[in-house]
């Protein structure tokens, strides 16, 4: 049987302030990137790494997309296809 690789726990996250949060979710008219339910800061709105960080992703807007949780779990650490996933991203902020 294959091992798993080992997986990094990133214990140094980068804590986004209100404002930045507000700007990742107007890239998708303030509603998940994924699934399109409205979303709000504070009430299940998560700033997502769409290429995580344990898997050579970077803290860039362009990297940066708003999911809320249950969307957030689902995706976990994977990257997925952005025309499959990013549904609600607009066309400008499209550039993974």
């Amino acid at each position: 049987m294959e091992k798993k690789p080992d997986r990094c726990k990133v214990n140094e996250r980068e804590q986004f302030s209100y404002e930045y949060k507000q700007k990742i979710l107007a890239k998708s008219d303030d509603r998940c990137c994924h699934c399109g339910r409205k979303a709000y800061i504070g009430y299940g709105a998560t700033v997502d790494h769409y290429v995580p960080i344990s898997k050579g992703g970077i803290n860039d807007d362009c990297n940066l997309v708003m999911l809320c949780e249950t969307c957030n779990k689902e995706k976990d650490d994977l990257i997925i296809d952005p025309d499959n996933y990013l549904v609600y991203l607009k066309e400008p902020y499209i550039s993974i």
